[in-house]
């Protein structure tokens, strides 16, 4: 019974540091966006994507979505934010599964069966609670407003600065620049952009 109830203890202590692990993403977003400090990858990636659609001046149409996609597709030690929700998730059912298993095993015993269900019980509540404690989705959607606010408002800004950067070049960096504008004319032409 023992074994049991460590196993639950344990599976349960992965689910609680999966929960705080997704908090603290979300929440470094959030803060990262605020401070302007852009040092969450997440966050420098979708800026600097936006930035580089208007030093190109190529047009946005729907920020919110530009910004959902860079997130949503974001991965975290190799999973997605979503991934990890739903493995949060199924770990509910793990240790709800072990104090099924542990009754069935102990069926003569009703004492070890009763704390066994218990533990279950009691871990199965306290990983529910810190799911709707930690609400992910909340703090992504607050992570999306956010970003698109930053973006539109502060964008026009620093597309500005690059342009006036750009003016100042001189020497070979002005003709790289230069060629690399020509080029993406080129491009654009061909493709029909821009016309």
């Amino acid at each position: 019974m023992k074994i049991i109830v460590v196993l639950m203890a344990v599976v349960f202590m992965a689910g609680m540091a999966i929960w705080l692990f997704l908090f603290k993403n979300c929440y470094e977003m959030i803060q990262d966006i605020r401070s302007g400090t852009r040092k969450v990858p997440v966050i420098r990636k979708a800026v600097d994507k936006y930035d580089d659609c208007c030093k190109l001046e190529i047009a946005v149409n729907n920020t919110e979505v530009f910004v959902e996609k860079i997130i949503e597709n974001e991965k975290i030690c190799g999973l997605r934010m979503k991934a990890w929700q739903r493995i949060a998730g199924m770990v509910k059912y793990g240790i709800a599964l072990l104090g099924i298993f542990s009754a069935v095993l102990f069926k003569g015993n009703t004492d070890e069966v009763y704390i066994c269900a218990a533990v279950a019980a009691m871990c199965c509540v306290s990983l529910h609670f810190m799911d709707c404690m930690a609400d992910v989705d909340g703090y992504l959607k607050d992570t999306v407003v956010e970003l698109v606010d930053y973006l539109e408002n502060s964008g026009a800004v620093r597309s500005e600065a690059g342009k006036v950067m750009a003016a100042k070049l001189k020497g070979k960096a002005a003709s790289e620049f230069m060629k690399m504008n020509r080029r993406y004319d080129k491009i654009c032409a061909a493709k029909g952009h821009f016309s």
